[in-house]
């Protein structure tokens, strides 16, 4: 083989190896990305949820206008957030709306909280696992 065909085939190999890196790196970044957008969404599903219990469970006397306002957009804002097709997101659907329907009861608040409790350990395990098999395969 002559000097000129090894310098092409080294270039080429050169060019091969810089777009594997390339497309690992953008591989990536981008489950990074996606467990970065999973946090948020824990994060602001925790908040919508805290705002509708503390609206609600500590009221002595029927809602305001200003309650039941936030009340209706946290509950909306949760319910886009969830996936119908998990049981355990239609769970916590299914408590949220009774809270928004003001069926207020020590058992119904204690639903709420433990179904937005496995909602989110399920999503957070999901963020771990995802973190876990980045660090054990380099490549993926």
């Amino acid at each position: 083989m002559s000097n000129e065909t090894l310098l092409q085939l080294g270039t080429f190999a050169a060019a091969i190896g810089a777009a594997w890196l390339s497309f690992l790196s953008l591989k990536k970044g981008g489950e990074r990305r996606i467990a970065e957008f999973r946090r948020e969404w824990i994060e602001d599903l925790r908040q919508h949820l805290a705002s509708i219990l503390s609206i609600n469970s500590g009221l002595k006397t029927e809602p305001t206008e200003d309650d039941w306002r936030q009340t209706v957009l946290h509950t909306e804002m949760i319910l886009l957030m969830l996936n119908a097709t998990e049981d355990s997101h239609n769970s916590l659907s299914e408590c949220v709306q009774r809270i928004a329907r003001q069926e207020f009861s020590p058992e119904n608040f204690a639903n709420l909280r433990q179904s937005a409790r496995e909602v989110m350990k399920a999503e957070w395990e999901k963020v771990k696992s995802e973190t876990k098999m980045r660090k054990l395969l380099p490549w993926h």
